[in-house]
């Protein structure tokens, strides 16, 4: 499995992601913090993602979208409660070793569902004990949160 991690993000801590979502997280936030109108964001996102959150979460058809009205992120469920794009830190629980989480004192926290909380201080270190686990694992600057 590819993972990306930073501690780039308000509080420092360390976020580790498969490759995959980490990219797909980072191009929704991208489009969510520079759209200015709808054309704008539907050029910055993934055009499945895009028609998914028009059809689905606003429950409109792609012809009712106006591309020249202004975008505001907070349009789109979810997001004024970071709900959307998907809680990296949340995922985390999936596939990370419990091992490291008691190694390097990892939290588990229910703020919006449980979410695990690694120092950001231990980043290298979490890294280099997932690659002994057989983890490919490179360090990245996208902004995944």
């Amino acid at each position: 499995m590819e993972i990306l991690y930073t501690t780039n993000n308000e509080f420092g801590q360390a976020v580790f992601a498969r490759r995959d979502e980490a990219h797909n997280v980072a191009r929704i936030r991208r489009a969510l913090n520079n759209a200015t109108t709808w054309a704008e964001f539907k050029e910055l996102m993934d055009p499945y993602e895009y028609q998914y959150l028009v059809e689905k979460n606003l429950g409109m058809t792609m012809d009712n979208i106006d591309l020249t009205e202004p975008f505001n992120p907070d349009a789109i469920p979810g997001v004024a409660d970071r709900y959307y794009p998907a809680w990296l830190q949340a995922r985390m629980l999936e596939w990370f070793p419990k091992s490291l989480i008691l190694k390097y004192d990892g939290d588990i926290t229910s703020l919006r569902g449980d979410a695990l909380v690694l120092p950001g201080d231990y980043a290298d270190e979490v890294a280099d004990d997932l690659r002994s686990e057989g983890y490919s694992v490179a360090r990245t600057d996208l902004s995944f949160l």
